[in-house]
């Protein structure tokens, strides 16, 4: 009943589920104003981060929300592949902004968590 999540990396596991939400760091500390924030994105590295992801991947399609994850990434040289790349792209599942929709077994697992989460946060 693992429905191939078994087969995983549990690393790439472990690094897609806490990197799949960084762009919220920068998003929720300006949104909140808070005084002591240190991370911060330049519009210019997300700009290059969203083109990169659609030439990368080919890809249509904008989320701020996992291009400002991607420059968080970057700008602290967290490296990733391929398949954490997709996973991050496509943890919204099919609410994904980004088209042709690609999911991999990181962005379903991410998405399920996400889910749950959602549900027993109420967020």
């Amino acid at each position: 009943m693992s429905y191939g999540y078994n087969k995983l990396d549990s690393s790439k596991v472990i690094q897609t589920a806490l990197c799949h939400d960084f762009g919220k760091i920068p998003y929720y500390a300006y949104k909140k104003n808070l005084q002591n924030r240190t991370v911060y994105t330049s519009r210019q590295s997300v700009k290059s981060i969203k083109i990169e992801l659609c030439e990368r991947f080919d890809l249509t399609g904008k989320d701020l929300h996992i291009d400002q994850a991607f420059a968080v990434m970057k700008q602290y040289g967290v490296g990733y592949d391929d398949e954490i790349s997709l996973g991050i792209i496509f943890h919204h599942g099919k609410w994904a902004h980004y088209k042709p929709f690609k999911p991999n077994k990181l962005s379903e697992l991410i998405h399920i968590a996400d889910m749950i989460a959602s549900q027993y946060y109420n967020i």
